[in-house]
């Protein structure tokens, strides 16, 4: 029967190994427990080595993150759809509050007012009635002449009108009175009946 080599690894395992398996080299236990000890660091360097690779792969996506996103909302990938979907990052989810212009509170034409002054660098009056004088009007009955950073307006009541910024696909970036900063659809029944009026101030 030919002599079998046993070694105990750093993981206290035993190994077995076959005259033939080491090119008939005798290998003391000490030496091959060094072995192992070689190849568990050699083992460490070669994961570091994948995570490197791997955070070297993932960053060129984050390039195309807001690409991506775009293109989930159904977006062309304008840059007029990506200033909107910036400032939209930035404030979606924060309160409605009438009178409101800050991240604790804010209404519909302050959050408009915000936005084509940060992201355009347009000075915008603050109440949604100045600002239907704004820019050029666009026929509201005709959806596919919106371009993404048309003012909507909105008539939500006999002595109330509501605005927010037209995204692209059907979709517009507001400050609802229930849901904050949101993103809504035209074609939602609410905003369907309320639609109104159209001004372009890009």
């Amino acid at each position: 029967m030919p002599k079998l080599y046993r070694a105990e690894t750093p993981e206290h395992s035993v190994l077995t190994v076959m005259p033939h398996q080491i090119s008939h080299l005798v290998c003391p236990v000490g030496v091959a427990n060094h072995c192992f000890s070689m190849l568990r660091a050699l083992r460490y360097k070669q994961v570091l080595l994948l995570c490197l690779l791997s955070i070297f792969a993932i960053l060129p996506g984050c390039a195309s993150v807001k690409s991506e996103r775009s293109g989930a909302f159904g977006l062309q990938n304008g840059p007029v759809q990506q200033a909107l979907l910036a400032q939209f990052d930035q404030w979606q989810g924060t309160p409605y509050k009438l009178g409101g212009n800050s991240k604790e509170g804010i209404d519909c034409s302050a959050f408009v007012q915000q936005t084509l002054a940060t992201q355009f660098n347009i000075n915008a009056p603050r109440t949604t009635l100045q600002q239907m004088h704004l820019g050029q009007a666009v026929d509201p009955l005709h959806h596919q002449n919106l371009k993404a950073g048309d003012l909507l307006f909105f008539q939500t009541g006999s002595m109330s009108h509501h605005v927010g910024l037209y995204l692209g696909g059907g979709q517009f970036i507001h400050a609802s009175t229930k849901l904050g900063v949101t993103l809504s659809r035209l074609d939602e029944p609410y905003w369907k009946k309320a639609f109104w009026k159209v001004r372009r101030v890009l």
